[in-house]
This record gives C-alpha cells, sequence and structure tokens, in this order.
C-alpha cells in the first residue's frame, strides 16, 4: 500500500494535508521496466508484418483470361506433384 502525504504553502504557511492511501484494487502487480523494455522490440515487428499482411491482402488483382480446361488439369496435375501452391482464379 503506497502512503502520500503533500504539503501545501499558502502565503508563506505551510499547512499539512490529510495523508492519502492508495490501495490497488485488484492483484495485479506490473512488470518492472527491465521486463518491459525488452517487449517493445518484438510488438513492432509484430504490428509491422500484420502491416505488411493487411498490404498483401489489399492488394488490386489483375483478372486474368480463361484457361481451358486442358491447360488447368495440367497446371493442378504439376502443382500436385510437385508439392506447388496454386492461386485459383473463379471467373
Amino acid at each position: 500500500m503506497a502512503t502520500l502525504v503533500a504539503t501545501l504553502v499558502l502565503e508563506g504557511k505551510q499547512m499539512k494535508k490529510t495523508k492519502k492511501e492508495f490501495t490497488p484494487y485488484n492483484d495485479y502487480i506490473d512488470r518492472p521496466f527491465q521486463l518491459k523494455w525488452p517487449t517493445a522490440f518484438p510488438l513492432g515487428e509484430l504490428q509491422a508484418a500484420i502491416k505488411e499482411t493487411n498490404d498483401y491482402h489489399s492488394r488490386e488483382i489483375e483478372r486474368l483470361p480463361q484457361q481451358s480446361q486442358v491447360q488447368i488439369e495440367y497446371l493442378l496435375e504439376r502443382s500436385i506433384k510437385q508439392n506447388k501452391v496454386l492461386e485459383i482464379q473463379l471467373n
């Protein structure tokens, strides 16, 4: 429990004010500064990664021409055999 005693100077006279007591309203105890500082840099990296992901997902996608059935089957087969990622555009 932290205590604070304040004095007030009024026209050259010192008046003692009432003692202030601060009681914590829950069991939370804040971490010391030495533990807080190392978490600031990873949070900055996280925010940068989130922004990069948002920029990637909000990009303008170019509409491509319709592919033939043979070409679609070939690309699907190749992606399965080579374990490659395939992007699909629905027309």
